[in-house]
């Protein structure tokens, strides 16, 4: 996992948050990281319970997993 005080890129002002929240910031991947924190593991039930599209969902768990904030179990 990474760790957002070193891994993530510098904003202005060199606030790591700021980089956080440009990676997550969109509704659906917030709405995606809240479902895992939930207990929501498999991709068929996080598209259920998000009412989400098949490409968004991958889209969204991608750049989640190129960031380093969730990882693939299989």
């Amino acid at each position: 996992m990474a760790d957002p005080a070193t891994d993530f890129p510098a904003v202005e002002g060199g606030d790591w948050a700021a980089g956080v929240a440009r990676l997550v910031g969109d509704h659906w991947s917030i709405l995606t990281v809240r479902a895992i924190f939930r207990g929501i593991r498999r991709f068929d039930d996080l598209q259920a319970d998000l009412g989400i599209s098949r490409g968004v969902l991958t889209d969204r768990l991608r750049r989640l997993m190129d960031a380093g904030i969730v990882e693939r179990v299989p």
